[in-house]
């Protein structure tokens, strides 16, 4: 077994989680050093206040939604504040990196789909780098699912990393002309990689915790769609069946935590209760954002 501890330095415990943050935010930089080269409102100069914001998205935004997911009675303590104790929340460090993007974008006047699509580049690298130091950790742990152990922080270590970065880089001159492409493929691939490894996984799949995991990774997929598609009726079916989809997963997650009882008929009924509310979901979600 691999120490969790790298090496000391001043009596300061160096982690192999920690210095995964600042490989990442190494290999980040030089990508967008290199790639930015093929973007028109994004300049080089813009790389440095650039990296401030992402840095500031991704540990606001991953400390948030790891006790939003996983303790949230302690959301509004000191332990939020408590770095070194360890806890963040990849998909929390999503939406901490976006609403920072959105931000820089507003406030600069840089088309903020030329930064998503270089910054998604080496969010995969981060996935990599994040999935070993777990392994190293053993913090996350697979179950037996068809009488085989599964090593599922290798499974997302090679998915959402290796794979997604080969995809991503492939397609980033293909899209130069098309910004937001990459960053609406990161949102795709990213979540329907997550939403299969979370099944190897030695967890209760309908804890409330977990079914938020499968809620958020449905809602990427579905902005993921939005962006990648203009045609509207592929955006269309894909609302359809994620926020039915959503609606099913919630009503069942409660029945498993005796919030309610469901009855084999009232399943029945159910069904036709969620495809109604899918409907108006559908109809009122695009009149407002589909193309």
């Amino acid at each position: 077994m691999i120490d969790p501890v790298a090496f000391t330095i001043f009596g300061i415990s160096i982690r192999w989680y920690g210095l995964a943050y600042v490989a990442t935010f190494l290999s980040g930089k030089f990508l967008l050093e290199y790639y930015v080269k093929y973007t028109e409102t994004f300049k080089k100069e813009h790389i440095p206040s650039l990296m401030n914001w992402i840095a500031l998205g991704v540990i606001i935004g991953g400390r948030i939604g790891h006790f939003l997911f996983f303790e949230p009675k302690l959301l509004f303590s000191y332990e939020l504040f408590k770095i070194r104790n360890g806890g963040m929340s990849f998909h929390g460090g999503i939406i901490g990196v976006t609403i920072a993007i959105i931000i820089f974008s507003k406030i600069n006047k840089i088309n903020k789909f030329e930064i998503g699509d270089l910054v998604t580049l080496s969010v995969p690298i981060g996935s990599l780098l994040g999935r070993i130091s777990n392994l190293i950790n053993q913090e996350i742990q697979g179950n037996n699912l068809f009488g085989m152990y599964h090593h599922v922080t290798l499974y997302e270590a090679f998915s959402e990393g290796l794979i997604l970065f080969i995809i991503l880089l492939m397609n980033f001159k293909k899209n130069i002309c098309k910004p937001g492409k990459n960053t609406a493929l990161f949102l795709i691939y990213y979540s329907v990689f997550r939403f299969i490894c979370e099944f190897f996984k030695d967890c209760d799949f309908f804890s409330v915790h977990y079914a938020i995991f499968f809620i958020v990774s449905i809602v990427l997929m579905i902005i993921g769609l939005k962006i990648f598609y203009d045609n509207k009726s592929y955006f269309q079916k894909a609302t359809f069946f994620g926020f039915n989809l959503i609606i099913q997963l919630l009503f069942y997650v409660l029945h498993k935590n005796n919030y309610i009882n469901i009855t084999i008929t009232n399943g029945q009924i159910l069904s036709l209760i969620t495809f109604s509310i899918g409907i108006v979901l559908f109809h009122r979600i695009n009149k407002k954002i589909a193309y």
